[in-house]
């Protein structure tokens, strides 16, 4: 992931302010929850929180964009996230922990309230 994050960052740098990195299997990630955390960013850095870590959906401004390019395959772009020298503001986003990962995970979207919420 790190090097379709890197390629992505060289593509856009010349051309704009942010890069927002979302994965396709969080398919149950809305276009409202997109709109919010794009707002939540501003000008600068957001992600989504859950199940007590941070990641994507994920708003990288510009002042990042060199570390996106030199990302560690072992942890990717949330070294970003975690480090404390960055802000990073942060919303809540249950629905940014469930991906589609096996045909398992994806018989449970049948009913996507006992998907997120256990029930």
């Amino acid at each position: 992931m790190s090097s379709s994050i890197a390629l992505a960052t060289e593509r856009i740098a010349d051309r704009c302010d942010q890069l927002l990195i979302l994965l396709s299997d969080q398919v149950l990630v809305t276009a409202d929850q997109l709109k919010a955390l794009v707002e939540l960013a501003g000008e600068g850095n957001a992600c989504a929180s859950f199940k007590n870590t941070l990641g994507p959906p994920a708003i990288f401004s510009a002042p990042l964009f060199p570390s996106l390019l030199t990302l560690s395959e072992a942890v990717g772009a949330k070294q970003l996230l975690l480090n404390s020298d960055y802000t990073v503001r942060k919303m809540r986003l249950d629905a940014a922990a469930w991906d589609i990962d096996t045909p398992e995970d994806l018989e449970r979207l049948t009913d996507a309230s006992a998907y997120i919420f256990g029930n």
